[in-house]
């Protein structure tokens, strides 16, 4: 097996062992976008989104240590698994799943006129 389908195998996995806790979690991300595309003021909804994104920290936590690369009993160190190509999957994991939001706030900010270069730089400013 390649380093790529190896890399590409870790990926599958993970994707089937938390399908649905990202279904969950794209889900929260969808609502509270079409809400914010469409004015909706909700009770509560700096809590959702602070809630949405505790779930996020807890899915990368999840996504990541599903094969820990501490553990000295790690299941993936048994088999013929490159750990660099294991690494290499969680990393782009990892980024999808801190871009799905990203996304989704961009498309919130463009959609209320805010112009693209200005929204960028909303993005990764942080807030203060």
């Amino acid at each position: 097996m390649t380093w790529l389908a190896q890399a590409m195998h870790v990926g599958r996995k993970d994707l089937r062992l938390t399908k649905w806790s990202l279904l969950l979690y794209a889900a929260g991300v969808t609502l509270l976008t079409g809400l914010a595309l469409l004015g909706v003021a909700i009770w509560g909804q700096l809590l959702w989104a602070g809630a949405l994104c505790v779930a996020g920290g807890l899915l990368l936590g999840m996504f990541v240590h599903a094969d820990s690369p501490t553990s000295v009993d790690a299941f993936w160190a048994t088999r013929p698994l490159s750990t660099s190509a294991v690494y290499a999957a969680k990393v782009v994991g990892a980024l999808v799943l801190l871009a799905v939001p990203l996304i989704a706030e961009l498309v919130v900010l463009l959609a209320h006129g805010i112009d693209a270069a200005r929204a960028l730089t909303l993005l990764v400013r942080p807030a203060a």
